[in-house]
C-alpha cells in the first residue's frame, strides 16, 4: 500500500512499483487521477489519515506499507501537525491489521546539523535533533520518526526510515539551501560544501527497492545522489528554473550567519520569535546554509541502489 500516492513523489513511486509488476493499493484523500482507471494491478482507497479509527486495512493482504503522505507546505487548513496525526492514525490501522513492515519517508532535515563541524560528512551516524528550536516542518518529521521507531520496536515489526535530501526534477527545485529570499531580493550564501539533492525518479527507485527488501527492525537510510552540486551549481540551477529574485547579493556563509544570528537575537528580544523565519535561528541556519558533504554509501549497500550521477 502506498499513501500520498497522488503527490509529486507518490505518483512516480506508483508508476515505478507498477512497472516492476507489484499489485498496489493507492491511498488518496481526494478522488484519484483519471489516468489511474486504466492501470492494471492498482486498487484505489480513498480515506483521510487525519481522521482517527476510520482506516480499515484488515483482509487486504498487504505485505508492506509505504508512507509518503505528509504536509510539505503549510496552510491554515494543512498545518505540519497533520503529518504527525496522519502517521499515528496510519500506524494504528497497520497494527490492527497485523501488518509488520513499513517504509516511512522522512527527511534529512531531522538531523542535528548545528552540532556538526563545517565540511564534515553527513551520514546516518549524525544524531537526530531533539526538535527544540526547529522549524515546524523539521519538528513534525522528528516526531514522525519517533512514531516509526516505536513501531519497529514492537515484536516482529520492521520499519525502514528513508531520509531524502532536496527532491527535484526538470522544473522543481527548492531554494531552501540558497539563502534568504524575501520579496524581490535574496541574500545568497557562498560556501565550498555540497547541496544534498536527489532526482525524483532516482528517489522512486530507492523507495521501491526498500519495499522489496526484507530489512530487520529499524533501519535509517539517507538518500542523496552521487556527484552532488556545489553551492554555486545549485544556485545556477535555481536561476535556470527562474526560482530566484532578480536582485541577488552573494555573501560568504560565515558573514551571512553572523547577520542572521544578530537579526534573530534582536527580533527575539522584541518577542517576535514565533514569527521568525527559521534561517534566522541557529538550528535553521545550520540545516540550510552551513557547508557539509554527504554520503549515500549505506543506501547503496543495503538497497542495492544506483544513485543518480548528474545534477541538472
Amino acid at each position: 500500500m502506498l499513501t500520498g500516492a497522488a503527490g509529486f513523489i507518490g505518483e512516480i513511486v506508483l508508476d515505478e512499483l507498477l512497472r516492476r509488476g507489484h499489485h498496489l493499493i493507492a491511498l488518496v484523500r481526494s478522488p484519484a487521477p483519471a489516468r489511474w482507471s486504466n492501470l492494471a494491478n492498482l486498487e484505489i482507497m480513498q480515506d483521510d489519515l487525519r481522521q482517527p479509527s476510520v482506516l480499515d486495512l484488515k483482509g487486504k493482504d498487504i505485505d508492506v506499507v509505504l508512507h509518503l503522505a505528509a504536509v510539505t507546505a503549510p496552510s491554515s487548513a494543512q498545518p505540519f501537525e497533520h503529518t504527525v496525526t496522519g502517521t499515528a492514525n496510519l500506524l494504528s490501522a497497520v497494527r490492527r491489521a497485523g501488518i509488520r513492515r513499513v517504509v516511512g519517508i522522512s527527511s534529512i532535515a531531522v538531523l542535528d546539523f548545528r552540532s556538526v563541524r563545517p565540511m564534515a560528512v553527513i551520514d546516518e551516524r549524525v544524531a537526530m535533533a531533539d526538535g527544540a528550536g526547529s522549524c515546524d516542518y523539521a519538528a513534525s518529521k522528528i516526531r514522525q520518526e519517533r512514531l516509526f521507531i516505536d513501531f519497529a520496536g514492537e515484536g516482529g515489526n520492521a520499519c525502514v526510515i528513508l531520509r531524502p535530501g532536496l527532491v527535484y526534477d526538470a522544473s522543481r527545485l527548492a531554494a531552501a539551501c540558497a539563502g534568504i529570499l524575501r520579496g524581490g531580493i535574496c541574500l545568497l550564501a557562498s560556501h565550498a560544501g555540497e547541496v544534498p539533492t536527489i532526482a525524483v525518479h532516482t528517489l522512486a527507485a530507492a523507495i521501491a527497492n526498500a519495499a522489496e527488501r526484507q530489512l530487520d527492525r529499524c533501519e535509517v537510510i539517507h538518500l542523496v545522489d552521487n556527484d552532488l552540486p556545489s553551492q554555486s551549481n545549485y544556485i545556477a540551477a535555481l536561476q535556470r528554473r527562474g526560482l530566484l529574485p532578480h536582485i541577488r547579493i552573494v555573501l560568504p556563509w560565515r558573514l551571512l550567519q553572523g547577520l542572521c544570528y544578530l537579526a534573530g537575537a534582536v527580533l527575539v528580544a522584541f518577542g517576535l520569535r514565533p514569527k521568525l523565519p527559521e534561517v534566522l535561528l541557529p538550528p535553521g541556519f545550520s540545516r540550510r546554509l552551513k557547508p557539509f558533504r554527504f554520503s549515500n554509501a549505506k543506501a547503496q549497500r543495503l538497497l542495492d541502489w544506483v544513485p543518480g550521477r548528474e545534477f541538472a
